[in-house]
This record gives C-alpha cells, structure tokens and sequence, in this order.
C-alpha cells in the first residue's frame, strides 16, 4: 500500500508538472503572438476605392521607379481639435490667438526620433529618402515598385479606369516593424489625379500665368502660414497696338451733370444719356 500511496504521488506530482509546463507554453506563445502584433500595424482606409469598379490588368512592372510619402502620426491630437475650435469660438480665451510654428512643432509635430524610426525602415528596404518635413509631418522616399510591395507587404497593380491607365495597390499595407506605431497613411502608391476646381490665373490677353516656385530660402517668419504664400501685388503694362489711333475721354459738362439732376428732381422720365468717348489705353 505505501509503494502504491508514492506512485500516486509521483504521478499526480508529474500531471501537476506537466499541466504546470504545458500553461507557462502557452502563455509564452500568447506573449510572443502579442508582442509580434505590437510590431505589427496595418493602415486602415489606405486603399483606393476605384479599384473597386475598375479592371484589374494584373501586376504593374516592379523595376518601375515611383515616390510615396510617409506620414507620420501627429502628438496629442484631441488637444489640437480643442485649440482649433477655441480659435474660432468668439468669447473664447483662444479666439484669434494664433500660435507659432514652432509651438505647434513642439506640442503636435511627430518628433526627430520618430521620424530617424521610420527613416531607417525605409532605407532598410532599399528605399531612398527624398525629403522630409520641416515640421515632421512625413518622409518621401523613391525606390522601385517591388521594394515599395516588400516594405509595406502589398501588391501594386495597373488598373483601367474610364479608359484610363492607373496604379494602385490591391489592398491596405502593413509594416511589420515598431516604427509603424508611427505612420498614420502611406500615399503615392497609386497615381490617379484629382481635377482642381480652381482656375489658373491669366494674364490681360488670357495666357496662362506660370507659377512661381517659392524661394530656396524661403521661410515662415515664425508663424504657422508661410508669409510666401501670399504673392505681392503684380502689375502689368499694356501698350497701344500698331494702327490704332488712342482717343481722349470727353469730359461731361457741369451744365449737363446740373442739367440731369434737376430733371431727376423734378420727377420727369427721361431716356438716360450715352456719352460716345472711349477708354483709353495707357501709353508707354
């Protein structure tokens, strides 16, 4: 009877032990498939929605060079929806105070060692950083269609859209790395523009204005909009064409300003006078 009370206890110390190993397995497991996720974030809403009426023409050239911007997660953002709203609010504190772009940098700005994080992600992937924000706000970068499908594990396909050629990736992409808790949207992975609504300016004759880059050493001044934004005041000369004869204008004649408005006093209807003088052009 005591051999088999010391075999009951070995087995049952063994199915205790076993039981014990098999729980602290599955708990490792559960950890390392949590820490995998925590490395592992995917982009929702990053897939282009025409894809979904336009014909798949199967996989675009992956030695295809294009460029994507990175965009990185802004800092207390529930802060800067509160700020914006006071700013707008009247009888606010913050009505109409505006902050610098260096206290929006601080406060909200993804910081430098975010962006070093994502950089070196990129480059790790064979991608090369074109440039990157003042403010942080995201990273461009060049590299072929195949490096771009490896680093963000998606696949880029052309499409024909309203007899349209375009790229888009076929899904939402996925960064398996720690530094993707810091990207909030990749764009660039698809090439299908938008039309503006506005209107180029033109000129007196109805060319198209050029547009003028903004200087390289351009500045903010220290506030959030770029004082560049706003062109100065343009002026423009307009000569006589060759055979025209400039005619003056005619003034009116007090007695008939005088004339008029006694008329009009009166209350008498009378057809409204037309002068036959002209504009003249400025002359240089």
């Amino acid at each position: 009877m005591a051999n088999q009370s010391k075999k009951n206890y070995l087995a049952s110390g063994l199915a205790v032990l076993a039981i014990t190993a098999l729980a602290v397995t599955l708990l490792a497991s559960t950890g390392a498939a949590q820490n995998s996720g925590s490395t592992n974030s995917g982009l929702t809403g990053n897939t282009p929605g025409f894809i979904k009426k336009a014909a798949d023409l199967g996989s675009a050239d992956p030695n295809t060079v294009i460029a994507v911007t990175v965009w990185l997660n802004l800092h207390n953002e529930a802060q800067l929806d509160r700020l914006v709203g006071q700013q707008y609010q009247k009888g606010s504190p913050n009505f109409h105070k505006w902050i610098t772009q260096d206290s929006f940098n601080a406060t909200f700005s993804p910081t430098a060692q975010e962006v070093k994080s994502v950089q070196n992600l990129l480059t790790a992937h064979g991608l090369s950083v074109v440039a990157v924000a003042e403010n942080n706000f995201y990273v461009m970068v060049q590299g072929s269609i195949g490096d771009i499908e490896k680093a963000f594990h998606v696949s880029i396909h052309n499409y024909n859209w309203k007899g349209q050629t375009y790229r888009s990736n076929t899904g939402d992409p996925n960064i398996n790395d720690s530094s993707g808790a810091h990207v909030a949207a990749i764009s660039g992975m698809d090439d299908l523009g938008f039309a503006p609504n506005n209107v180029a300016p033109t000129d007196g004759d109805g060319n198209a204005i050029a547009p003028r880059p903004l200087p390289a050493n351009a500045t903010s001044n220290g506030f959030f909009f770029e004082s560049q934004c706003f062109r100065a005041p343009e002026t423009d000369t307009f000569k006589t064409a060759t055979g025209v004869t400039p005619r003056t204008r005619r003034p009116i004649p007090a007695t008939a300003s005088v004339r008029t408005s006694a008329i009009r006093r009166s209350g008498i209807s009378r057809p409204a006078a037309t002068s036959r003088a002209s504009c003249t052009p400025p002359t240089t």
